[in-house]
């Protein structure tokens, strides 16, 4: 399963989790949501949880839902357990970052939003290949989104990690 492709010895995914671990104090679980078999996962989920002293779920998909749809789908499995004003950060599994999580957070709480999404200028040339944002330039509020679009949009680009307010789920 490409969340446990090997990158510096480790499962992709592995690096995501310890990213949080390490920069969210506040952090109370992941959850790992995907259509692969739960046993592929499961000594990944042991070994993790033990190192990183972090509870870890998976929860499979029957079919793929996409991101959103797999969080609607389950959404009362994600939200059991969370305050009303907690934090839900979502990851792409497939991307390779410095995570910037408590910055982003910060600024999750300084604007007050529903939402905040991490975007990296990018060349004209490469945006087509990625969701594209177009951002008001003094309150980064978003303005238009387009998911690879055959024209160029903008230089900004999705990296894949969200931050949601709990009301996602109302």
């Amino acid at each position: 399963p490409k969340p446990l492709f090997p990158l510096a010895n480790r499962p992709m995914v592995y690096h995501h989790i310890k990213a949080c671990v390490e920069q969210l104090p506040n952090l109370k679980e992941v959850i790992l949501l995907g259509f692969f078999e739960p046993h592929l996962f499961t000594q990944f989920i042991d070994d993790t949880q033990s190192e990183l002293n972090v509870v870890i779920k998976y929860i499979k998909e029957e079919t793929r839902l996409g991101t959103a749809g797999g969080i609607y789908k389950f959404r009362e499995q994600i939200r059991s357990g969370l305050e009303v004003d907690s934090t839900l950060f979502i990851f792409n599994c497939d991307i390779i970052a410095k995570f910037p999580l408590q910055e982003l957070e910060n600024f999750h709480t300084k604007h007050g939003h529903f939402c905040t999404i991490l975007t990296k200028k990018m060349p004209q040339g490469q945006t087509r290949n990625y969701g594209c944002v177009v951002a008001d330039p003094e309150t980064k509020e978003i303005l238009h989104y387009a998911e690879k679009p055959e024209t160029f949009v903008s230089d900004l680009v999705n990296c894949g990690v969200y931050l949601f307010r709990m009301e996602i789920f109302e």
